[in-house]
């Protein structure tokens, strides 16, 4: 049997007082800074063309990943970390199975891309209108 699958008292201490231990941290960072990542990824539209043209946006395991990711960083505590909103409008886009089937149709890049820069260009002056 492997000894580094024994706990130590010190392992003890933290399971009963719910401490996470190093390992669980260094995971749990892992896991935020993964998701954060892959949740800013979806503000491309070259990006989410790729993930159709590859069939995850048809995979209902991947769709149910949408669902946990949305669940999570559609909350203020995960959200104020994203730097990217287009990410999390595009995560909450993909939860409908229409848009999933029009990403990667023919035009829809350019439009999304076009869209996109043309609500840049004037968010901040149809705000204060």
């Amino acid at each position: 049997m492997s000894t580094d699958l024994a706990l130590s008292p010190e392992d003890d201490d933290q399971m009963m007082t719910g401490t996470p231990t190093q390992a669980e941290r260094e995971a749990n960072q892992l896991r935020f800074s993964t998701e954060l990542e892959f949740v800013s990824a979806l503000s491309s539209p070259a990006y989410l063309v790729s993930l159709a043209q590859r069939g995850f946006l048809q995979q209902p395991r991947f769709v149910r990943y949408l669902h946990y990711l949305a669940q999570h960083w559609r909350t203020q505590a995960y959200a104020r970390f994203v730097r990217y909103p287009a990410g999390l409008t595009m995560l909450e886009n993909l939860l409908e199975e229409e848009f999933r089937g029009a990403v990667g149709s023919e035009g829809w890049e350019e439009m999304v891309r076009n869209k996109m820069i043309g609500h840049w260009a004037t968010w901040r002056t149809a705000s204060a209108s």
